[in-house]
């Protein structure tokens, strides 16, 4: 069975991870849920050291009046952008994480693969989220909120993988003029297109 590649596996932990921040971003909109990213960020200025921070804080400033930008109008939506743009990197680096395991294993993406890769995402940032959040909803339904939609996460990271190893045709056995045997991929060519439709 044909492999995913770790760009693939970017390229698909990015996509649900967007998904799930969409889907979070919906949740604070209507129900005031906690929005993970932001808190992510916001714990992250909280426990690194000041000196850190405050160069972080000054390269930003430094970049956006190199671009021309006003500070004063956009350093809330930069801070914004660059909490949405880590908590993506974090998604992305755990597609490749999880397609790397599976190719190592030789194995089939199940249910459980996905519980668990959810598990991994959502532990951290739940425990973060329950420190740092200020949502006035109670922390038990944030917590089965972000619960549901990380092991969601998890489960359609899990089966976007079988989906696309599917797509990939079993190796089929064909004899060389040699009389050797060698195995031949067996593959369905989809457009990028077809593939951003299908996931």
């Amino acid at each position: 069975m044909r492999k995913m590649s770790l760009g693939t596996g970017a390229l698909v932990g990015g996509l649900l991870t967007a998904s799930l921040m969409g889907i979070m971003y919906l949740g604070r909109q209507l129900i005031n849920f906690a929005f993970v990213p932001f808190d992510l960020f916001n714990w992250i200025a909280r426990e690194l050291p000041g000196d850190l921070v405050t160069l972080g804080i000054d390269l930003m400033i430094d970049t956006m009046l190199l671009l021309g930008i006003s500070v004063v109008d956009t350093a809330k939506a930069a801070e914004r952008i660059q909490a949405l743009l880590l908590f993506l990197a974090v998604g992305i680096v755990l597609g490749m994480v999880f397609f790397a395991v599976m190719k190592v294993r030789g194995t089939r993406a199940g249910l459980f693969s996905g519980l668990v890769m959810g598990a991994l995402l959502g532990l951290p940032m739940m425990a973060i989220s329950v420190v740092i959040t200020q949502s006035p909803v109670s922390s038990i339904i944030n917590l089965i909120w972000l619960a549901i939609l990380f092991l969601a996460w998890g489960i359609a990271l899990s089966q976007v993988y079988g989906r696309l190893e599917t797509i990939s045709g079993p190796a089929a056995k064909t004899m060389t003029t040699e009389g050797e045997v060698s195995e031949a991929q067996s593959v369905q060519r989809i457009a990028r297109r077809q593939f951003l439709i299908r996931l």
